[in-house]
C-alpha cells in the first residue's frame, strides 16, 4: 500500500547507521539510482503487498 511504501522509505535510512550504509554501497554492485536500500526496499514492499494484514 502507499502507506507501507512511505513507512519503508522513512524507516530504512533510520534503521541503518551511516557507516553501515557506506559499507553496503561498497560491497554491492553500484545501483543505477544511487539507492543503497533498493533490493531490501523492493522485498519489503512486495511482502507488504502479499501480506496486507501483516504489513511490512
Amino acid at each position: 500500500s502507499k502507506c507501507a511504501k512511505m513507512d519503508i522509505k522513512k524507516d530504512l535510512p533510520q534503521t541503518f547507521p551511516l557507516s553501515l550504509r557506506n559499507s553496503m554501497r561498497q560491497s554491492q554492485e553500484p545501483s543505477t539510482d544511487g539507492d543503497p536500500f533498493g533490493g531490501l526496499r523492493r522485498v519489503l514492499q512486495a511482502y507488504s503487498l502479499c501480506n496486507p494484514a501483516v504489513g511490512y
